[in-house]
């Protein structure tokens, strides 16, 4: 047999218990090795049962420490890189449960949520159901509503059904205790078509009144209610778009145009809806987008609205507002800065014009909207 050119092992097939090896040369004076004779079967036995007793100590002495959950090491990865990429993932996503947690937050939030105003639940109820009062509800119902119909008719009376303004500023305060009884009726019984009626009307007249003074945030608290009373009606919704407007809530501006046109559509049975109607709606979302720097949107409206104009001065209007968007390629920004510029030098301010002038060039995008501010630029300077 040849093994190693350092080791040489004598032939044992005739001698299985005995086996011969010499160690491998230890220094440059030391001899090739030293023969070792001993019982192979004898240091085997003995090598095991080592093993087996440090591996007995081994386990007494970590019976006592706290188990530690152990990450997998995939196969083929390092068990540095598994370790990171667990670390960055406890501290990136949600563990689960963090997660249930976060739910059971998220209920009781919608729980409180539904407890916001809700009046809006008995205006919202269907009024073909039917709903039994106690004799002592009867009787506080009746009461409400005819408060709430006599300060009506004391409006009516005083304001000239509302149409005079000043009177009916005058006469606010009959319609606000209207408002008042009307709404603790309809809380009574909410299945009352008359006391809705007669609400509806009483909130129509409010929101008319606070627009008049410009106190939109009042104006949309009442219109919000009226819509849940009064479905079906794309007015509401219109008036609603026009206060949000005003208070350049541009989001709930369009959310409102949209809802009254899309009602408008549905509510035309007999005949198509008039023409005014959709130039106006799709009109005022191309002014609502233009707003908001939607530039691609307010054109595609303005187009519809286009289709539907029926004056000279609706299409001129169109026009004239597409124009507008186009000064600089669809760069709103820069036409609304554009008209800064021309108010500024229509009120002879020269020196503000022509610093909102350096001002605006480096965001144009075309050459012809530059060439009108450059051009600008040297006529104030001659």
């Amino acid at each position: 047999m040849v093994l190693w050119s350092n080791a040489i092992f004598i032939d044992y097939s005739n001698h299985p218990i005995l086996l011969v090896f010499f160690i491998f040369e230890v220094g440059g004076n030391i001899g090739r090795g030293v023969c070792i004779i001993m019982k192979t079967r004898i240091k085997l036995v003995t090598t095991i049962l080592s093993y087996l007793l440090l591996i007995w100590i081994m386990g007494c002495a970590s019976s006592g420490r706290k188990h530690v959950q152990k990450l997998a090491i995939p196969p083929g990865l390092d068990s540095t890189t598994v370790v990171r990429s667990n670390d960055i993932a406890n501290k990136n996503f949600v563990s689960t449960p963090r997660e249930k947690k976060a739910d059971e937050l998220a209920q009781i939030g919608k729980k409180q949520l539904e407890k916001v105003d809700e009046f809006w639940t008995f205006l919202e109820q269907d009024i073909k159901q039917n709903k039994s009062l106690t004799n002592e509800q009867k009787e506080q119902f009746d009461r409400e509503y005819n408060l709430g119909a006599e300060y009506l008719g004391r409006y009516k009376a005083m304001s000239g059904n509302g149409t005079n303004d000043a009177k009916a500023k005058q006469a606010l305060d009959f319609c606000q205790q209207a408002k008042v009884h009307l709404e603790n009726a309809v809380k009574i019984n909410p299945f009352d078509k008359n006391a809705r009626a007669l609400l509806a009307i009483t909130y129509y007249n409010l929101q008319h009144m606070f627009g008049l003074d410009k106190n939109y945030e009042r104006a949309i608290e009442i219109l919000e209610r009226l819509t849940r009373i009064e479905k079906g009606e794309h007015e509401l919704f219109r008036l609603l778009a026009e206060n949000y407007l005003a208070l350049k809530d541009f989001e709930k501006a369009l959310q409102n145009l949209q809802k009254g046109q899309t009602i408008l559509l549905k509510t035309s049975f007999e005949a198509p809806p008039d023409t005014s109607l959709l130039f106006y709606y799709m009109y005022a979302q191309g002014d609502v987008y233009a707003r908001m720097h939607e530039a691609v949107s307010s054109l595609k409206a303005f187009q519809v609205a286009d289709k539907f104009a029926r004056t000279e001065q609706e299409k001129a209007d169109v026009k004239n507002y597409l124009k507008w968007i186009n000064w600089d390629g669809g760069n709103i920004r820069a036409s609304e800065a554009w008209d800064k510029i021309l108010n500024l030098e229509a009120a002879k301010d020269f020196e503000k014009t022509a610093k909102a002038c350096d001002q605006l060039i480096p965001i144009l995008k075309t050459s012809r909207a530059k060439f009108s501010v450059f051009h600008k630029l040297a006529v104030i300077e001659f």
